[in-house]
């Protein structure tokens, strides 16, 4: 099912690796976790990019702090200007009263974001990336944050970790801690996603394929144009009316560097 798509041969030491990526022809739903390979000498990411018939090579960037722990430096509200309803509290950034979602200054664009975050009883939040702002709010792809605990009857594509209102979690809700802080990743890379919990993928997604479009067809998104079409965009912590803590939030810049 693998196929070896590239070799480089070192010049120290004569040492030798292989990239291996999975032929996307040949991928199911079953294989598709196998798919991403990490090279550890190169530190590079391989992914089919099946639009195009061809593979894209990231190449990571270094691991950079979003959140220093003391202000809300690098932080806006939608409009560009400080927030006044978060705030920064021992090393948290913290949603104090109503007034709006909480964006980053910057744009981004392939990445992987890691964070952690805590929900309060019956909360509701989340973490949206690639967004823009029409009309006042941002609408973005959701990394859903929910207590699924106290509301266990909340729709499956809902739930926390979920790619909100389009994929489902394939974790069980328990996956979910309470009263404690949650990790979270967000990976996203050309035209693929993937969100993570505690360790455990909840989903992963191609947007623009044919499954991408039947579930945006049965979702909220479904008149809403621009959805899957940004590229890039800023990320925003979502005030829905809940407190919610977030801390230890990062982001590690991907760079396309090659395509086969």
């Amino acid at each position: 099912m693998f196929h070896r798509c590239s070799f480089s041969t070192a010049l120290l030491g004569m040492l030798f690796f292989v990239i291996v990526i999975l032929d996307f022809s040949q991928m199911n739903q079953a294989d598709a976790q196998m798919f991403r390979m990490r090279s550890a000498l190169r530190n590079r990411f391989c992914y089919p990019a099946f639009n195009v018939g061809g593979r894209t090579e990231f190449e990571l960037g270094a691991k950079v702090p979003l959140f220093n722990g003391t202000d809300l430096s690098g932080w806006t509200n939608a409009e560009g200007n400080e927030s006044d309803n978060w705030k920064a509290e021992e090393n948290m950034i913290v949603r104090q009263k109503e007034g709006g979602d909480l964006y980053t200054a910057n744009q981004y664009e392939n990445f992987i974001l890691e964070f952690e975050f805590k929900i309060s009883e019956k909360g509701n939040s989340g973490v949206k990336y690639r967004s823009w702002n029409p009309s006042g709010f941002g609408l973005g792809y959701e990394y859903q944050i929910f207590d699924d605990i106290n509301i266990p009857d909340n729709p499956p594509k809902y739930r926390t970790a979920s790619l909100y209102d389009v994929y489902v979690p394939e974790t069980d809700v328990s996956l979910l801690k309470m009263d404690d802080f949650n990790q979270a990743k967000i990976v996203v890379m050309g035209n693929y996603i993937e969100h993570w919990l505690n360790g455990q993928r909840t989903c992963w997604a191609f947007i623009g394929s044919d499954d991408w479009n039947e579930k945006v067809a049965q979702s909220k998104f479904a008149e809403t144009k621009e959805y899957g079409t940004t590229p890039v965009g800023r990320i925003l912590l979502q005030d829905h009316g809940n407190q919610v803590w977030f801390r230890n939030i990062s982001i590690t810049e991907l760079k396309a560097v090659q395509t086969y």
